[in-house]
């Protein structure tokens, strides 16, 4: 089946399903009769995923009648006609590791989301909106905003002496380097990935036994994207005043409490930490924007610092786990589009008022346009 073609099913699919689940949205219920279609798992497997996705949810696994199932879980895109897909598509999540690009995480991680009620996804964006004005009252004198990136210059980054009036914004997979937390001890964590940090694989649970240690050691706050916010609450409880969840827009915005809105991109950068850190001060300082060397582009999203990324074991039992997000990327086009995408970011706050350097060279043209030797 042609890539093509299961974009146009997956569209067809995805407009099918809106429209019934807004006919008739699902629902919490006791017990929740889950249908597992496809691959055969050990069910210490499927009891695992389950309850990661589905936290506190009383379920049971029936795979039997799907018209009494309340919620669908296909593995397996072939098994069923498209007739069968289309007409169960209000409970029916693809979750096929083998369809297409980020399908299957997707859909696993809106489960949650989808089955909770109004109230509660309203709740949480209340409470993201208090949070958010609580985080701008504590930093509203600030001065400067460092914001890190995972890239190999990183490991150069020594504290500058404006450090006590600055904010330090890390995020991913820079919280697995306990050694750089204690040192520049930062403010903000940011991540959004579907897979490495709201998935089911190792890699992504190490990820976040780091989260549940960083959020123990240090009173950060922490921007997700706001439908990953009442699943990130139930795992980790306790913590309620420092979560902020932002909500994806096609419109540029600087989030503040009356408007948790930012553009949607596919980057941490563009889309969460250089609106945050505009928000805050009009000095922004980029550490380990490294970028990819355009002959090596083709291979992987960026060149990362192995002091700040887990191993390599992770990342390929992620990569077994959810073979379809990384099969058939255009990586080239990717960093391309990225590195436009900043320079329109950049200019646009430059416009505003602000000030943005990069203490590192950097293959990215929009943050090498912006090096100061140190």
């Amino acid at each position: 089946m042609s890539h093509s073609y299961k974009r146009l099913q997956l569209f067809l699919f995805n407009l099918v399903r809106k429209i019934q689940r807004i006919l008739n949205p699902l629902k919490i219920k006791d017990p929740l009769i889950i249908s597992w279609i496809g691959d055969i798992e050990t069910s210490q497997k499927k009891q695992r995923i389950i309850e990661w996705y589905l936290p506190g949810i009383n379920y049971r696994l029936s795979d039997q009648d799907l018209r009494k199932a309340d919620i669908i879980l296909l593995r397996d895109f072939s098994i069923l006609n498209y007739f069968q897909v289309l007409f169960y598509a209000r409970k029916l999540f693809l979750v096929d590791p083998n369809f297409l690009g980020t399908t299957e995480v997707s859909n696993w991680t809106s489960l949650y989301y989808s089955i909770i009620s109004k109230s509660e996804k309203s709740s949480c964006l209340k409470q993201s909106s208090q949070n958010l004005k609580s985080f701008r009252e504590k930093y509203k004198d600030l001065e400067y905003v460092n914001i890190f990136g995972t890239g190999p210059s990183l490991i150069d980054f020594n504290k500058r002496s404006h450090s006590n009036n600055t904010l330090n914004i890390i995020c991913n997979s820079i919280i697995c380097n306990s050694s750089f937390l204690e040192e520049n001890k930062p403010h903000v964590l940011c991540f959004a990935d579907p897979l490495f940090h709201f998935g089911h694989s190792s890699y992504a649970f190490e990820f976040r036994k780091d989260l549940e240690s960083y959020l123990q050691k240090y009173n950060g706050h922490v921007f997700i994207p706001d439908f990953n916010l009442p699943l990130m609450k139930r795992h980790f409880k306790g913590y309620e005043s420092r979560w902020i969840g932002l909500k994806y827009s096609r419109n540029f915005n600087l989030p503040n409490p009356s408007n948790l809105n930012v553009k949607r991109t596919e980057n941490i950068l563009s889309l969460f930490m250089l609106p945050i850190a505009a928000s805050l001060s009009q000095k922004i300082f980029l550490i380990g924007m490294d970028g990819r060397k355009k002959e090596e582009s083709k291979n992987y999203f960026w060149k990362h610092s192995n002091q700040f990324q887990y191993s390599e074991s992770l990342l390929n039992q992620a990569k077994t786990e959810h073979p379809s997000f990384f099969e058939n990327r255009n990586y080239t086009g990717y960093n391309s589009k990225h590195d436009k995408q900043l320079e329109n970011l950049f200019s646009r706050l430059e416009a505003m008022g602000c000030t943005i350097k990069s203490y590192f060279k950097s293959n990215l043209a929009s943050v090498q346009k912006r090096f100061v030797s140190q």
